[in-house]
């Protein structure tokens, strides 16, 4: 039997109420880095205990964004003045060189070797960091969009794709800090210069998704989004990226031997007004497949390999309760463990389920999803994530943060005795001869 262990980081009376802003799981590390409206980012582990007892804190300005690195425990806090703060084992907290001053940080994002850091302010900049073996970073290039940039993505490099495209093998140690608006006249000279190593995706404001890359190349989707960009997403099978609209168009674009951008599908997603302040939300879960959420109680699946979508009604509960209205019941976040299959959703009332991924890769259709599990947790959701490995997921609330830990529940029999386990901290003992049973 499984069993969800419910753990929260503010213990009752420990410490004062702090509202959350947003929090990060290390994708290796059982450590959470949550940053909270009284101007820090605390660290915790898979129980809600501190990690470190001094985290990272800067007066009177909040948190804006978190990522940790990829491999090593070292963690980059973007914040609404501009200051980019590190925070390793090693080191504790240090500040980075300044070049977003005034302007608050609104999306950072590591590659996945964590050799490279984006990070993205509010004005429309954009910088590339190298990273040594010591964890330091030197800035290298920046862009500038007109806009708040507001979503990043690299680029896996592909051998297969890179291929087809040519042999350009660019040197990214450059540190030139440049302005680079491009001209599309000399887009296409650029497009043969691309350092494959070191490409990657941004998008915000202004509607317009970009390939660039560390030596200052930078390749404008060929038309404007309708409206600001809600999500970006790269496709590694087609080498291509998918973008949500905060208007609900899906587009998917394939790019070219020239490093251009190929539209392949633009549809409009028949989702409702987002007014309540769900997240509006696209990731991936599975090969080609796609699941959005947009504050309603479906959720919408697109199958791209096969170019067919369904949907997936969130359940009514099944208690009684004449005053609950469970028809009116949104999905407000979502999150997905790629290691079980498993489909976290949660409501504002603090109610989650769970959907397992049963199908196969020729079937495309709602009954690929088997209910897996249902909790309650506090009101207030309105994040939630998963951390590494299979077990752990986090719910972020209104003062708190709960760390859910899926747990198999221990029984041991010996003889005369029986031993179950209740809880982390609680067991059942029952004698069988003579009679007696008791907890402890």
């Amino acid at each position: 039997m499984a069993l969800f262990f419910n753990f929260k980081t503010q213990k009752s009376g420990s410490e004062p109420a702090a509202g959350i802003l947003c929090s990060a799981w290390h994708p290796e590390f059982p450590i959470l880095a949550v940053a909270m409206d009284n101007c820090t980012v605390s660290l915790y582990n898979e129980e809600g205990d501190k990690h470190d007892q001094n985290g990272v804190s800067r007066p009177n300005v909040h948190c804006s964004c978190l990522a940790w690195h990829p491999k090593n425990k070292l963690l980059c806090s973007g914040w609404k003045d501009g200051t980019l703060l590190f925070w390793s084992e090693e080191e504790g907290q240090r500040e980075s060189t300044p070049i977003h001053a005034d302007h608050a940080i609104t999306a950072l994002c590591w590659n996945a070797s964590g050799t490279r850091l984006l990070t993205a302010d509010k004005s429309g900049q954009l910088g590339v960091w190298k990273i040594d073996g010591k964890n330091r970073l030197t800035p290298m290039i920046q862009h500038k969009k007109n806009g708040a940039i507001t979503h990043l993505a690299f680029r896996t490099r592909n051998k297969k794709s890179d291929a087809d495209k040519g042999d350009g093998d660019n040197s990214a140690d450059g540190l030139a800090m440049e302005d680079l608006d491009a001209s599309p006249d000399d887009e296409k000279n650029m497009a043969a210069k691309f350092n494959k190593d070191c490409m990657f995706f941004f998008g915000g404001q202004e509607g317009i998704i970009y390939l660039a890359d560390d030596n200052g190349n930078i390749q404008p989707s060929s038309s404007p989004l309708e409206s600001p960009v809600a999500a970006i997403l790269y496709y590694a099978n087609k080498d291509g990226l998918v973008c949500l609209t905060q208007g609900m168009h899906l587009a998917y674009w394939t790019i070219d031997s020239q490093w251009q951008f190929n539209q392949v599908m633009k549809v409009k997603v028949s989702a409702t007004q987002n007014t309540d302040g769900g997240m509006t939300q696209v990731m991936w879960v599975g090969p080609g497949l796609l699941v959005t959420s947009n504050n309603e109680n479906v959720l919408r699946f697109w199958n791209l390999e096969k170019d067919e979508n369904y949907l997936l009604q969130f359940p009514e509960r099944d208690d009684k309760d004449e005053n609950r209205k469970p028809s009116l019941e949104k999905i407000a976040c979502i999150a997905y463990n790629r290691l079980k299959r498993v489909l976290a959703s949660g409501t504002r009332d603090g109610r989650m389920v769970f959907w397992q991924f049963v199908g196969t890769e020729s079937t495309v259709s709602p009954e690929d999803w088997e209910p897996y599990a249902e909790i309650d947790v506090d009101p207030g959701i309105h994040e939630i994530q998963c951390g590494p490995g299979e077990n752990l997921l986090s719910a972020s609330l209104q003062g708190c943060v709960s760390i859910l830990h899926e747990t198999i529940l221990k029984r041991k029999m010996s003889k005369n005795n029986c031993i179950v386990q209740l809880s982390p901290e609680c067991v059942f003992v029952e004698t069988l001869d003579p009679p007696q049973s008791n907890h402890t």
